[in-house]
């Protein structure tokens, strides 16, 4: 081999070991800075959600489940705590106050149904809680203030499944007389349902046992101080190596992929399907509380709320029946109600009939400095409770007890 080929190739060589050692030196520094970048984030965020116990707003809390009004539930997840009053939870002006009994309710409830009055109940998520607006602006509230006749308890919660609001009404609720059992709900609920935990919070999960709906993962063990434990622990599994692990551990195993439920605006992530597992533990739900309705002479109505993901746009539906999860959980339910024998209300289609202008004024604005946006606005929340009371009204067992009467 001649000197001029020896020298080539030397060159050569030495130029692929100083390509490949600056790129191994890059590849390092970019681990090191990610790796600093994530600890720094890490540590921001560890500190800051233990800075929640502290008092600190509910606009700066993710998922809204907040220390400042909830507690350890072993049954449930989380509750509220009673006899909380809360001036500016939300806002400037903006109240949250829970009674004795736990409900966001302004005063506390006799176990019977007040003579000449129509009793109500009220249980959902924080759609149904009210989540950014006041105690009077929630929808279920509103609904007391159109007809002096009703009686309105609000048991919505944040983040609550379908299941966990069911087992709420069926351990709270049941025991207190009423005529109406108003179960809303967001289509992200029914997935909510199926899972054990939101957001790293531990909560119940419904399944069907031998045609019986159970609840299992209960009773709960939150472990050390709750939310704080909870939250710092979602802070834990959102590390990147804590993902990594995760990815590795669905391709080996069954798939967990949305175990922690949704983050960003309430309801924009990807709700089940109506398959065959999920549909059986909603008609349990609904069968199980048709059953103890006609016992009581109760009326069960499912109201479908609205989520800004339900519209293609600012107020266009994206199909006919919304998204595909959300128009076939609704298509479902408004084919069963007649012949099941319970109200269905699709808040979703009545929105979708709105002008530009007025859909926007029905939720709380993404760019709104203060909790809530995404959620209903007072606005809004009018609107959901005019058209439930609209439709109560043409309910036979109910129009003589809902209309006032005559001068």
């Amino acid at each position: 081999m001649t000197n001029l080929k020896r020298a080539w190739l030397g060159g050569i060589k030495r130029v692929a070991r100083a390509t490949g050692i600056t790129t191994l030196l890059t590849l390092l520094l970019f681990i090191l800075l990610e790796g600093v970048s994530s600890t720094v984030i890490f540590v921001r965020d560890f500190a800051w959600r233990a800075g929640l116990e502290g008092g600190a707003s509910a606009r700066s809390q993710p998922g809204g489940v907040s220390s400042q009004h909830t507690q350890p539930d072993e049954d449930l997840g989380w509750a509220h705590l009673p006899n909380v009053n809360i001036p500016d939870l939300y806002g400037p002006g903006r109240h949250f106050r829970t009674n004795s009994q736990g409900f966001r309710n302004d005063s506390d409830f006799t176990t019977e149904e007040p003579e000449g009055r129509v009793r109500l109940i009220c249980s959902g998520d924080s759609f149904t809680l009210g989540y950014g607006v006041s105690n009077a602006d929630a929808w279920c509230t509103q609904l007391a203030t159109l007809d002096p006749r009703l009686e309105t308890i609000n048991m919505g919660q944040v983040a609550y499944g379908l299941g966990q609001a069911y087992l709420w009404y069926r351990r709270d609720g049941a025991r207190l007389e009423h005529s109406v059992h108003v179960l809303a709900f967001i289509t992200a609920d029914i997935a909510r349902m199926r899972r054990d935990d939101f957001q790293g919070i531990e909560k119940p999960r419904l399944e069907l046992e031998n045609g019986i709906l159970v609840a299992r993962n209960i009773p709960i063990r939150q472990g050390g101080l709750f939310p704080l434990s909870s939250e710092r622990r979602a802070v834990i599994r959102n590390l990147s190596t804590m993902r990594a692990a995760n990815a590795i551990l669905r391709r080996l195993g069954p798939s967990t992929a949305g175990r922690n439920g949704e983050l960003g605006e309430p309801g924009a992530a990807a709700a089940d399907l109506p398959d065959s597992e999920s549909r059986a533990i909603v008609d349990g739900i609904i069968a199980e509380l048709l059953r103890e309705n006609r016992e009581s002479g109760r009326l069960l109505v499912l109201l479908h709320l609205p989520v800004r993901s339900d519209y293609r746009a600012e107020h266009v539906i994206r199909t006919e029946y919304g998204h595909e999860s959300s128009g076939a959980w609704r298509r479902y339910l408004a084919e069963q109600a007649p012949t099941r024998g319970f109200v269905f209300i699709d808040m979703v289609e009545s929105l979708g009939a709105l002008t530009s202008d007025e859909f926007g004024q029905m939720f709380l604005p993404r760019s709104s400095e203060g909790a809530g946006r995404g959620h209903l606005s007072e606005l809004g929340n009018r609107h959901v409770a005019r058209l439930v009371y609209e439709r109560l009204r043409r309910v036979d067992d109910l129009s003589d007890r809902l209309t006032p009467a005559a001068p």
